[in-house]
């Protein structure tokens, strides 16, 4: 499914309309959120972990989680 943004509203709505969407939809889905400006290497050690984290929103329940990396450059 494609959620379109009807005009540019930068990166807060263009967040938040989606996923008033999803909540809509299944309120109990859980959501990933991946900058598109962002390069991420290696790319089989940036998916092994995100699988890892997939498991945290069942044990943590009612919690919003940012995952984060410092910068190399």
């Amino acid at each position: 499914m494609v959620v379109v943004q009807p005009a540019n509203r930068d990166t807060g709505a263009g967040i938040y309309f989606p996923l008033i969407h999803i909540c809509t939809r299944n309120p109990q889905a859980t959501v990933a959120i991946y900058p598109s400006d962002h390069f991420v290497h290696p790319v089989k050690k940036f998916i092994e972990e995100m699988r890892h984290a997939a498991w945290a929103p069942e044990r943590y329940e009612d919690k919003v989680m940012l995952l984060g990396a410092p910068p190399d450059r």
